[in-house]
């Protein structure tokens, strides 16, 4: 794969999900540098990917919460 590729593929949390914890634990990956970066790297992704998770979700649960709103006075308006 050309390096500009690697390099890309490095800087996104898909690079590092399998393949390098495999390599730490077996040996292949032994710079302490390196293994700092990395786990580093997995921490910065997992804190970005849990506020993005947690907004997400947030923004369905406020949009589904109006919608059942929505729905429970159309009800409450037929039955008077």
């Amino acid at each position: 794969m050309p390096d500009a590729i690697v390099k890309i593929l490095k800087l996104t949390p898909f690079y590092y999900m399998q393949n390098v914890s495999f390599n730490i634990y077996n040996g292949y990956i032994t710079d302490m540098k390196e293994i700092v970066k990395i786990i580093i790297l997995q921490l910065i992704w997992f804190v970005i990917l849990s506020i993005l998770g947690k907004k997400m979700m947030n923004k369905q649960k406020k949009k589904s919460r109006s919608k059942w709103r929505i729905e429970r006075r159309k009800k409450n308006e037929t039955l008077f």
